[in-house]
């Protein structure tokens, strides 16, 4: 996966997919944006899977990354160890074409607008799950094959959940 130079960033875009695409927006543009962001239901729904094809397809057509934002609007307790599983499979998928997926779960979730807000304690104990930590961890699918890193990073996270229950 690409990392910017010191003193550089990414840049990204939110389309309006039902309006644009990642070949029209760099078109317009006059360069490719490295990052593209989309917001989706969790658990993945079979329709959702296939918009998701879709738009990786578009990504990596492109040679760009994904923000995946993720939205349990029924609640985390829809967040099981199974619709883990199948996240951490259609994430194999889209790293196999070359699309590296940076994950957002649950985002804002100290509002009270989202149904997922507002219930740190159960945040926490689903983001801290054994089952998504298989999908957070970089030596499994999400960011990269497995390298030198992912120890320091997998403690880190373990360490980042162990803070958070302790808050």
């Amino acid at each position: 996966m690409p990392i910017p130079a010191d003193g550089e960033t990414f840049y990204g875009v939110q389309l309006d997919w039902e309006a644009d695409s990642p070949e029209d927006y760099a078109s317009r543009l006059g360069e490719a944006p490295m990052v593209y962001g989309e917001y989706v239901p969790f658990p993945l729904s079979p329709d959702t899977k296939d918009l998701l094809s879709r738009r990786v397809d578009e990504i990596a057509d492109q040679g760009g990354m994904l923000i995946l934002t993720l939205e349990p609007h029924e609640g985390l307790d829809t967040v099981t160890p199974e619709a883990v599983e199948d996240l951490a499979s259609e994430l194999a998928e889209y790293n196999s074409q070359g699309v590296p997926v940076f994950v957002r779960f649950a985002h804002e979730m100290n509002g009270s607008w989202y149904a997922w807000g507002q219930n740190p304690a159960g945040y926490v104990s689903t983001l801290c799950a054994p089952a998504f930590q298989l999908v957070m961890k970089p030596s499994s699918v999400l960011l990269r094959t497995a390298s030198s890193e992912d120890s320091t990073m997998a403690e880190s996270m373990a360490r980042s959940c162990s803070t958070l229950r302790s808050v």
